[in-house]
Formats: structure tokens, C-alpha cells, sequence
């Protein structure tokens, strides 16, 4: 009876671990399977067959991992383009959901219906310092940053003394790409990287 106790574990546990072949890798299988050899009934032991259907189950489960792999990487591929593609973007401007500003990217101001003022307040990062551009209503809603160092920028619209929703549209230039084991990026010139997939347009 002790021994069927100890071969009755064993092959609970050889096919628990077989129907979770995807957390198993071959010699994972291999210890699995001498622990069985080792620990079989001698007057029942398990026919060769069964440890070949195993063998084989493991062998079906890693080729479909495999191809599951292969897969996900050429979605990633295709929806995110190659480096040479993206290459051609540093030196242009790209939209992106971003409050950062470097020399020469351009902020344009999307006012959710009426207003007579928005307020534009970047502070720059070196010194703290803030400034604040104002547009009246039928002004150009654009901004084009000349700093020399990096700044972030913040914005307020208001109607009669009511503030208005107001979206903006930032066009960051690019300065570089890279790569990283969660796809292409791109660099900006204050040195921030974001995904490709984060651009919303390329705007020049």
C-alpha cells in the first residue's frame, strides 16, 4: 500500500505539471520525469508510451509558444515601423501629448469655444523662472519656444472672467531615435524619450 501511495502522488503530480506545459521548459520535464522513473511501482510501472505522449505534449506546447512569440513580434514591428523609417523623422516635428518644451518646439492653442484671453506660463527648468505669454481673441494660437534651456508650460483660457476648456497641440522636434526592449523611441532635445506610437502626427 506504501508504495502505490508514493506512485499515485507522483503521477498526480507528473500530470498536473503536464497540463501546465506552458510554465515548463525541457529540463524542468526531465527532472519531473526521472522523479517519476525513480518513484514508479515496481509490480505497475508506466508504459513507455506515456512518457512519450508527454514528451510530446511539451514538445507541441513550446513550438506554439514559439510561434505566439514570433507573432508578437511582427505585430509589434509592423505597428510601430522599422528604425530606418523613423530615422527620417529626427530633425522634423512631431505631435505628441507632452507639457515639455525644447528650443524650437511649437505649442498651438486650442480653445474649447469662446474667449477674449489665454494665458500661456512656461517655467524654465534651470532657474525656475516663469513667464507668461497672453493671446486676446484673433491673435495667432501659436508659440514657438527660443529658450536655451528646457522649460514646461501650463495653460489658462477665460471668457469674461469664466475659464474656458482650452486643448493644445504640442510639435516637439526630434532629435534622435532609439531603440529598447519596448520598441522604438524617439528623443527630444531636452533628452525625454517616448514611444512612436505616442505620435499623433508628423507635422513637418
Amino acid at each position: 500500500m506504501a508504495v502505490n501511495g508514493v506512485t499515485d502522488t507522483s503521477s498526480q503530480q507528473t500530470s498536473s505539471t503536464t497540463q501546465k506545459g506552458l510554465a515548463l521548459d525541457p529540463n524542468a520535464f526531465l527532472k519531473i520525469l526521472i522523479a517519476d522513473l525513480q518513484n514508479q511501482d515496481p509490480l505497475n510501472p508506466s508504459s513507455p508510451e506515456d512518457f512519450m505522449s508527454q514528451l510530446a505534449q511539451l514538445t507541441q506546447v513550446q513550438q506554439l509558444n514559439t510561434i505566439s512569440s514570433s507573432l508578437a513580434a511582427m505585430s509589434q514591428s509592423s505597428q510601430q515601423g522599422s528604425i530606418a523609417q523613423w530615422l527620417a523623422t529626427v530633425g522634423k516635428k512631431v505631435d505628441v501629448q507632452s507639457n515639455a518644451l525644447s528650443v524650437g518646439d511649437q505649442v498651438t492653442l486650442q480653445p474649447q469655444g469662446n474667449y477674449d484671453q489665454i494665458i500661456l506660463t512656461v517655467q524654465h527648468q534651470s532657474t525656475g523662472n516663469m513667464e507668461q505669454i497672453k493671446f486676446s481673441n484673433g491673435d495667432p494660437l501659436t508659440y514657438t519656444y527660443k529658450g536655451t534651456d528646457n522649460a514646461t508650460f501650463g495653460i489658462s483660457a477665460t471668457y469674461n472672467g469664466t475659464p474656458v476648456a482650452c486643448g493644445v497641440e504640442n510639435s516637439r522636434i526630434v532629435q534622435g531615435i532609439q531603440t529598447s526592449d519596448s520598441g522604438i523611441q524617439i528623443v527630444f532635445g531636452d533628452g525625454t524619450k517616448m514611444p512612436v506610437t505616442s505620435i499623433t502626427q508628423i507635422t513637418q
